[in-house]
């Protein structure tokens, strides 16, 4: 990934995940599977020029009935998960839908402590080589 606007967006959307207040299984799903995931990857203009609290609220108009659960996962690695996905997706080219579906995502974040130590690259063929959906 060596364009500087995906690197943006990837810490732009590490920093939703790290800030938000919704249970964290649910959000990853939800999230991967959200059109402003969609639109941020895929650049729409009207969606990556905003900041970070209007993609909150954009994603909290799409999914209104979000479960809000604080204090159970670690802001850190909550910022690691979001990064990670949105480098996965650019890199590899997989939709959000495509991750969620092939990749044992929570498992991934439980490792966390392991994970985050690795370069973005050696993180994400670690995911896709040892938590695939069986």
């Amino acid at each position: 990934m060596d364009d500087f606007r995906q690197v943006i967006c990837c810490n732009k959307v590490a920093k939703l995940f790290e800030i938000i207040k919704y249970d964290i299984s649910q959000f990853i799903e939800a999230w991967l599977r959200s059109e402003v995931n969609r639109q941020i990857i895929e650049y729409e203009p009207a969606v990556v020029s905003q900041g970070v609290l209007y993609w909150k609220e954009l994603f909290s108009e799409e999914y209104p009935n979000m479960s809000i659960k604080e204090g159970t996962a670690n802001p850190d690695a909550k910022f690691w998960i979001g990064y990670i996905l949105t480098y996965m997706q650019y890199t590899y080219h997989l939709t959000g839908e495509e991750i969620w579906n092939r990749y044992n995502i929570l498992d991934a974040l439980d490792m966390y402590d392991v994970l985050h130590t690795q370069s973005s690259k050696i993180a994400c063929e670690d995911i896709m080589k040892n938590y695939i959906k069986e």
